[in-house]
């Protein structure tokens, strides 16, 4: 799980920015416990903001690091310098750690990117120093300090600066500390690129059929999901790829239709006429029963896109009381604030965006300490949020 994020120099936050899901006070079922030092680390949580505040910025970071860390160079450096910018473009150093639990290890990954390269990297397993290097721009040289045997001086001279260390190692050899780091970060789900665009809907539709079609009990929960949303007449799927012609070339192509129970009677319709609720229901749930099942993070930018403010309190809730092992991470951002009511203080993060263009993002209970707002655990956040008392609230004139 994610334990911290610190970051500055990212398209809208200039100064360093700490996203920290670490507490040591609550001890209830929406929190993991870590296996090395006892903190309790939330495994949902809501980012909320007034419009053009920097919520998709701050969601983009999931995707800039799942990228990062596992993308190969594709030898014109695209796959860095599409995916992130720098405050104003600025020539500045990005620089980003993250510390994040595998089983019973605390791991800590640092770099820093200026101009589109890299100046320094480094992992660390708690006191230990996998590798770390920094670039020399006098000499044009790297200082390393790898404790890998197979790291020579002439893959050195190979390594571009333009990906990850880790990707660049991945693809020659298959070092065990190295593929569990990547393997984290590639556990990482989110409905936006590394671009903050939303995903084609086409695509996540795919990807989600695929799975349903390979797993009839995954298939069978989010039918039984989407028919408890009250989403109109009982709904099954049908799911196949048949094999056609385009531009000349065999393809299988996916004809996915849903089955809607009407006076006795199964009306066929296909998938692109449903409603944008249920669609997005349907390929988001995949993501979701993925993470619950076998770990990892789901980030949605926006998550109340299409659902009913009730839907996005029962998708929460599902995801509470099946995480029993908290070995996911639900992270959202939204405009429905009704899961203000549901969460405590430490699992809401607040984005401000002052009159510099510069985002900075909070979670409440330290901003309230900020500001000298004192908190109850007893505190209505939906009601004290709504008076403004917690700031990042829009004041709309006519």
């Amino acid at each position: 799980m994610i334990r911290k994020i610190e970051f500055n120099n990212f398209y809208s936050f200039k100064d360093k920015q700490t996203i920290n899901f670490l507490t040591s006070k609550n001890r209830t079922y929406d929190y993991g416990k870590s296996q090395v030092d006892k903190k309790q680390i939330t495994t949902i949580a809501g980012v909320i903001s007034k419009n053009a505040a920097g919520k998709t910025n701050l969601m983009r970071i999931f995707g800039f690091l799942g990228v990062f860390v596992n993308a190969m160079d594709r030898g014109d450096g695209n796959n860095m310098t599409n995916a992130y910018k720098s405050f104003f473009k600025n020539r500045k150093s990005t620089n980003f750690s993250i510390e994040f639990e595998i089983g019973t290890d605390i791991y800590v990954y640092s770099f820093s990117i200026k101009n589109f390269l890299l100046d320094s990297e480094s992992l660390r397993k708690g006191k230990e120093i996998i590798y770390s290097y920094s670039y020399d721009k006098k000499n044009n040289t790297l200082n390393p300090a790898f404790n890998m045997d197979v790291v020579t001086e002439k893959m050195l001279q190979r390594f571009t600066r333009k990906m990850s260390f880790i990707a660049f190692v991945n693809s020659l050899f298959e070092i065990e500390e190295l593929s569990k780091v990547s393997s984290f970060f590639g556990t990482f789900f989110i409905n936006i690129n590394e671009l903050g665009q939303r995903r084609p809907e086409e695509e996540a539709v795919v990807r989600s059929s695929k799975m349903y079609l390979e797993n009839k009990v995954l298939k069978k929960e989010m039918e039984e999901f989407v028919n408890n949303f009250d989403l109109g007449p009982k709904k099954s799927f049908t799911i196949s790829f048949k094999e056609k012609e385009k531009d000349g070339e065999k393809v299988l192509a996916l004809e996915l239709y849903s089955l809607n129970a009407i006076v006795g009677v199964n009306e066929k319709l296909p998938f692109l006429y449903e409603s944008t609720g249920t669609r997005m229901i349907y390929y988001m749930l995949s993501d979701l029963f993925t993470v619950l099942k076998t770990g990892g993070v789901l980030i949605v930018d926006e998550v109340e896109s299409g659902l009913h403010p009730e839907a996005l309190s029962k998708l929460i809730d599902y995801f509470i009381s099946e995480n029993i092992n908290c070995e996911a991470q639900f992270i959202f951002s939204t405009h429905d604030l009704n899961f203000l009511k549901k969460f405590k203080k430490d699992q809401v993060f607040l984005i401000e965006k002052n009159s510099g263009g510069e985002s900075n993002v909070y979670r409440l209970d330290e901003k309230s300490e900020k500001n000298g707002v004192k908190m109850r655990t007893e505190d209505n956040l939906y009601t004290k949020y709504n008076l403004g008392l917690y700031g990042s609230y829009p004041h709309i004139t006519a």
